[in-house]
């Protein structure tokens, strides 16, 4: 049963500026494959494109790929985030990325056993397990929040449904972190 007097965390929107950062990262590496193919009309001129060895086919081909790609990123709207949604038993999740299916779990306290949190640079996740498996994983960078604000509104989240959240276990090792959480069910209050 929740507990009335709690109210909600604020729900976590999705990072902003992911299109923008892959974007102008596409237009600079667009720029390695232009470099000789730029030389190559400076100093030959355009009739020079017809003699070319097909290698500059090859860099003027990638060139135009990567630009086209960097402009598309920074037109466009951003597909790629995430999004938590807390509700009075848990929370719902949705998780958009580029090139593989879309999750959107909706996860109920009483049900999650673990929230497990690795942190290796830019390959963070954090994977939330049931007694039947894995219901979500995801990197939390597809999020406008940190990592320990994160786990702020998660533990917020689960005392307002009658749950504690509390870190039991993990190791850090400078460069690669592991955080163990269980949920269990909070002790009546008097």
């Amino acid at each position: 049963m929740p507990v009335s007097d709690m109210t909600l965390p604020k729900d976590i929107g999705p990072a902003s500026g992911i299109n923008l950062i892959l974007g102008l990262c596409l237009l600079i590496l667009a720029a390695v494959p232009a470099l000789p193919v730029v030389t190559a009309l400076h100093y030959d001129g355009l009739a020079s494109v017809f003699r070319w060895p097909a290698l500059f086919n090859w860099l003027a081909l990638t060139t135009v790929s990567l630009g086209i790609s960097g402009v598309y990123m920074l037109v466009t709207p951003q597909r790629v985030g995430g999004n938590v949604w807390f509700h009075e038993t848990g929370f719902a999740l949705s998780i958009r990325l580029f090139f593989r299916k879309d999750q959107t779990p909706r996860v109920n306290w009483s049900d999650v056993t673990t929230v497990e949190v690795l942190l290796v640079g830019r390959g963070d996740t954090v994977t939330i397990r049931t007694d039947q498996g894995v219901v979500a994983r995801f990197s939390p960078r597809f999020f406008d929040v940190s990592i320990p604000e994160m786990m702020a509104r998660f533990r917020q989240s689960a005392q307002g449904a009658g749950f504690d959240l509390v870190q039991s276990g993990g190791f850090n090792l400078l460069l690669v972190e592991r955080q163990v959480w269980h949920v269990r069910r909070a002790a009546p209050t008097r």
